[in-house]
């Protein structure tokens, strides 16, 4: 029959072949990709990628192909797809329609062109000193523990296949292998677009080496696989032919940091490298996208998250993301140097450098055993499982290498060092001040938190770690910076400094101003006496006198007067203002209506005394100076000033003052009094006292801890001893406990009790506050170290003893060994991931009914738990059904 219908599809191919021509595709703006330069089309113009499906012969598939009035320009070795070249004008997508409508084709599509999932680079740089410290990325996967197990195999090789990698990097002396140019089909590698060399850094470059930066996976080999153009645009079949490359030369790895999970092709070359025992990681793409498309199993698809475990805003998402990891790393650069560089492409790499610590540890995993152990020991983000965001989680490189060897992870409890490096302990600071921070810890710090006085201000979870301190938020005087680091386990460490802020304030509080002659309302004539008083919170710096908005005069000093001739303005009502100014720029007014007319001419001036304080006696505190004035006409007013300063002015009698004489230095001091008439006349009088007062005590306490030293270690109910002193007496000393008052003591010896208990372990700030009676106070601030004894954490130890490998079948005996300090109270059974039995008494044997488990290789691994909920985890036994 199938002689029969060859004929009936040639005659129709030739049909459709004429129709498709027709369709003439352009790849216009909405189909192209920006690489920085001319827009370029999404797919290889005139060329399909098309698999028949297994059965069909080649030379039927040819004549297929050539019945299009297409040819195949080569065939993807161990894959059967044919890269096929279509005819001139052809339209690519209604070709892979017309293909794929065929029952004989497993698939066809174009051959897309790939950008890579893009760096964003920092500025470039070439290090005199290691960026260890700055890489926080390293810690937030707990590469530093996982490094206590291996730092990867020189027998695992990792393909990164990409735009090629710099060879002639120090970072890359003696750590490449042979790879290949699938672009131009030769054996140069060498990087044409800057990607690769970034990527290849992030999974090997040389650690620990005193230069440079570190990566995850240094102890293990980079295959370089060029897959681009000197653009760095690769496309589906460069990719699926590199991934065929790695896999027949030995690569267990292959990272491809660019979006190939939607590629049947690509897909089935991902197919062939497992089938060789290879892992493959992807980049999930930085364009903010969900992708809806179902998951890839052949491949790892790596999501970008920040420093806060939160998704990265340009990470693409969606049903095909398996894991995630850091989105920033500092890698290595084309040309010799470093720089920090961000995305979906230093994500993906991170992965492979895991996985390639996995199989450093047990090379005889599979590929599927090495994705489901990267996903079980991922720490879970956003929420609980899976999800399409963050996967499984974010890689713990401890974790997976824990479910391996199963070696249970060691408990951490060294602390941080922390150190306030900026600003200078007692210096000052004002405006918006920089803090920088020194950390260091011997697994990873997780955070470091900043806070002013006991109260939180913001957490920095990357380094270099620093805070913006915006100091005008305080009132000026001396305040406590502190900073506490925190790892991965909880162990924290503080550090703290005092300093004095010193911003300038800003006076925006006006004058006060006042007429005291001539009385609102009055009859004037002639020359007449004007006089003010003006105050100021600061100081007055001018007086000015208008009359009817005219200006007439200024006065600097205090008393504030003018002489004014009435016989310049005509006779009736007239308005005066006094107008008193500050350094500032603050203004007040003061206004009086008076009639200027004529009137029978004054010319007697008032008399005026002081009848008490008495000339040459002592005052202080606040004295009444009591005035006694009187006039052949009527007193209008009564001034008062102490050394020439005014200070109020009375217009009714009996004439008296409140004067505050602690505003003036202890002393002579010189009080005079004026009197002023309705005309204008003045008289003065004035006497000498002496101000005798109180001095205030400003000298505050001194006050220091005798034991515990700071630095040192305390535990249990620990005596805190204080000396403290004054120049006139202590009343208390309080003690606080990281801020918090933790008692206070009236009586020398100052001593308090502190139960260390109820604290965490670690280190801790105690302040002691000195206060004397005038209300000064002084702080002294250590810190020291709780080391309390604590819990039982010590995991139980448990290895499987039978069956240690081989063949099994029917119901299996799962036989341990179970150990632990304490005692081990249950023992799971997991196969291939799941939990399949428990035993709860010894000697802990679980049953496995293979009847119910699918013909060949299946993973064999026991957890045993005590009494506090720890867990030991055993190595992994691998047999066959």
């Amino acid at each position: 029959m199938q002689g029969h219908r060859n004929p009936v599809w040639f005659l129709c191919a030739g049909v459709i072949v004429t129709l498709l021509t027709s369709f003439y595709f352009h790849a216009d703006a909405q189909d192209a990709l920006s690489h920085g330069k001319q827009a370029v089309p999404a797919f290889v113009p005139g060329r399909l990628l098309v698999k028949f499906r297994r059965g069909v012969r080649a030379d039927w598939s040819r004549n297929v192909i050539a019945a299009f009035g297409a040819r195949t320009k080569e065939e993807l070795p161990n894959l059967d797809i044919n890269v096929v070249e279509l005819p001139d004008g052809a339209s690519e997508e209604a070709f892979a329609a017309a293909f794929k409508a065929r029952a004989d084709v497993e698939f066809a599509e174009l051959d897309r062109l790939l950008s890579p999932a893009a760096l964003t680079p920092q500025a470039t740089m070439t290090p005199n000193d290691p960026w260890y410290s700055n890489e926080w990325y390293l810690s937030k996967i707990s590469a530093p523990l996982a490094w206590m197990t291996t730092t990867g195999s020189g027998n695992i090789t990792v393909a990164i296949l990409d735009t090629g990698v710099d060879s002639a990097h120090p970072d890359f002396a003696g750590k490449l292998v042979p790879g290949w140019n699938v672009y131009d089909n030769n054996a140069d590698t060498s990087d044409v677009a800057g990607h690769g060399t970034a990527v290849a850094g992030v999974v090997g470059a040389a650690s620990n080496n005193g230069a440079g930066v570190a990566s995850v996976a240094w102890g293990c080999r980079i295959m370089p696989i060029r897959i681009s153009d000197v653009s760095g645009y690769a496309t589906y079949s460069t990719a699926a032919s590199g991934l065929i490359w790695a896999a027949d030369h030995g690569a267990r790895v292959a990272n491809i940091s660019y979006i190939v999970t939607g590629s049947s092709a690509v897909t089935s070359a991902a197919n062939y490298f497992q089938s060789k025992g290879g892992v493959v990681t992807v980049a999930a793409g930085n364009s903010s996208a969900f992708d809806a498309s179902p998951d890839n199993p052949a491949m790892l698809t790596v999501s970008a998250i920040t420093g806060d475990d939160v998704i990265w805003a340009s990470s693409n998402t969606g049903n095909n993301v398996d894991v995630c990891a850091p989105y920033f790393v500092y890698t290595t650069i084309r040309g010799g140097t470093y720089s920090g560089m961000s995305g979906t492409s230093v994500a993906a790499p991170i992965v492979a450098g895991v996985a390639a610590l996995v199989l450093s540890a047990n090379p005889a995993l599979t590929a599927s055993q090495v994705q489901n152990i990267l996903k079980q020991s991922a720490d879970d983000l956003g929420s609980v499982g899976w999800d399409s965001s963050y996967g499984s989680g974010r890689v713990n490189a401890a974790r997976a290498l824990s479910l391996v060897t199963g070696n249970p992870l060691p408990p951490d409890t060294t602390p941080p060092s922390v150190a306030i490096t900026l600003p200078i302990a007692g210096s000052a600071v004002s405006g918006t001040a920089t803090v920088q921070v020194t950390v260091s810890d011997n697994v990873g710090v997780a955070s470091v938190s900043f806070g002013v006085d006991g109260v939180s201000s913001g957490t920095d979870t990357e380094a270099p770690y620093s805070f913006s301190w915006n100091t005008t938020t305080m009132v000026n005087g001396v305040h406590t910076l502190s900073v506490v680091a925190t790892d991965a386990a909880g162990n924290t460490a503080l550090s703290s400094i005092a300093l004095t802020v010193n911003n300038v304030v800003s006076d925006t509080t006006p004058p006060t101003v006042s007429f005291t002659a001539p009385v609102a309302g009055s009859t004037v004539s002639g020359t007449v006496f004007v006089q003010m008083t003006a105050s100021d919170n600061v100081g007055v710096s001018l007086v000015s006198f208008r009359v009817d908005g005219v200006l007439l005069g200024n006065d600097a000093i205090a008393p504030y007067s003018f002489f004014w001739d009435t016989t310049a303005v005509a006779k009736g009502i007239h308005t005066l203002t006094a107008t008193a100014s500050d350094a500032a720029g603050n203004t007040a007014n003061n206004a009086v209506t008076v009639t200027v007319g004529s009137a029978v001419s004054d010319t007697i001036p008032p008399s005026v005394s002081i009848a008490s304080p008495a000339a040459g006696s002592t005052v202080s505190g606040t004295s009444s100076v009591q005035v006694t004035a009187n006039d052949n006409v009527g007193v209008a007013s009564v001034s008062f000033s102490v050394d020439g300063v005014g200070l109020g002015t009375d217009t009714t009698a009996p004439y008296g003052f409140s004067w505050n004489t602690a505003a003036v230095a202890n002393g002579p001091h010189t009080l005079t009094v004026t009197a002023t008439d309705t005309a204008g006349n003045t008289a003065n009088s004035l006497i000498s006292v002496t101000v005798s007062n109180a001095v205030v005590d400003t000298t505050p306490p001194v006050v220091s801890f005798t034991t515990p030293i700071t630095g040192g270690g305390v535990s249990g109910v620990t005596s805190v001893q204080v000396a403290a002193s004054d120049n006139v007496g202590v009343v208390s000393v309080s003690l606080s406990v990281d801020g918090a008052l933790s008692g206070t003591d009236t009586t020398a010896p100052y001593s308090f009790s502190w139960n260390t208990a109820a604290v965490t372990n670690g280190a801790h700030a105690l302040t002691a506050t000195a206060t004397d009676a005038a209300g000064n106070r002084t702080n002294s601030l250590i810190t020291v170290t709780v080391s309390n004894a604590t819990s039982d954490v010590t995991r139980p130890v448990v290895s499987i003893s039978s069956p240690t490998g081989g063949n099994v079948g029917g119901l299996v005996s799962v036989a341990v060994s179970a150990t632990d300090n304490v005692g081990v109270v249950k023992v799971e059974l997991y196969v291939d991931g799941g939990l399949v039995s428990t035993a709860t008494a010894a000697p802990f044997v679980n049953k496995w009914n293979t009847r119910k488990a699918a013909t060949g290789a299946h993973t064999l691994q026991c957890r045993a738990y005590d009494a506090a909920g720890n867990v030991g985890i055993s190595s992994i036994v691998i047999v066959n059904k």
